[in-house]
């Protein structure tokens, strides 16, 4: 299964795994017509999808590298 989470919210949640999408692209609109301006500090793609526990150990990481306490 696969799971997608942005800024610690509600995860959406699928199978992915009988498709390849090709690639990824961030920070567009569905057009393909607006880029973010800015900065990504990290990106991560895992290949299975994380319980909570896992969850939390990366949430911890990514503040820790942004300097963001939780």
């Amino acid at each position: 299964s696969s799971s997608l989470t942005v800024n610690n919210g509600t995860a959406a949640t699928g199978n992915a795994g009988a498709n390849n999408p090709g690639g990824i692209t961030l920070f567009s609109n569905q057009a393909g017509a607006g880029y973010f301006q800015g900065t990504c500090l990290e990106y991560i793609d895992f290949p299975t999808a994380h319980d909570a526990s896992q969850r939390a150990r990366v949430i911890r990481y990514l503040a820790g590298l942004a300097g963001v306490s939780l």
